[in-house]
């Protein structure tokens, strides 16, 4: 093998390990993204109205010891006439 082919050889190997690379990042990147991702759920809107909940609004759901599940309205969104 002449020295230019090792050197073409050389770079192919390079350029391929570095694709793989990129395609292993990639993947990575995109399996975290799914897992934080915010999963929606519907809540009644009998239980909305109960909260006082409006768009926007952030839900709070706490689980206690006994396992029981409470949810709660934690923050208003601010109205766009509100808004700075």
């Amino acid at each position: 093998m002449s020295f230019m082919m090792g050197v073409y050889a050389t770079g192919a190997m390079a350029v391929l390990g570095t694709l793989g690379s990129l395609l292993f990042v990639m993947r990575l990147a995109e399996r975290t993204q799914q897992e934080n991702q915010h999963r929606r759920i519907g809540v009644p809107p009998e239980i909305l109205k109960a909260l006082g909940v409006e768009a926007g609004d952030t839900l709070v759901w706490e689980v206690g010891e006994d396992g029981t599940v409470r949810v709660r309205r934690a923050a208003r969104a601010a109205k766009p006439s509100e808004r700075p």
